[in-house]
């Protein structure tokens, strides 16, 4: 796994227009449909990730805790601990640099 990649990749999604952040936002495209990976920060709460992880369990979300938050604000531009990607190629990709 290159850091370095996901984070310019996740770069490249932000300004494509194809991420959703924000605990309420990326909750409700999760329940919604319209994401289809979700990035957590690696400093998130212990409640917020175990309410995120129940919500991407259910719905069936991969979910992936792979970024801290400078690392997420340094690709987005945004100081956020959620991220749903909402294109399915995009997703793909994502899968493939972090596995």
């Amino acid at each position: 796994m290159n850091k370095q990649k996901i984070i310019n990749f996740l770069g490249i999604a932000t300004k494509a227009s194809k991420i959703i952040t924000g605990t309420e936002l990326v909750g409700n495209a999760v329940a919604g449909g319209k994401a289809k990976l979700v990035l957590v920060s690696l400093d998130i709460s212990e409640r917020s990730l175990k309410d995120i992880v129940n919500k991407t369990d259910y719905y069936q979300v991969p979910m992936y805790q792979v970024l801290t938050d400078e690392e997420i604000m340094l690709a987005t531009g945004k100081n956020r601990k959620l991220i749903a990607i909402t294109d399915v190629g995009i997703a793909k990709k994502f899968k493939e640099l972090i596995n």
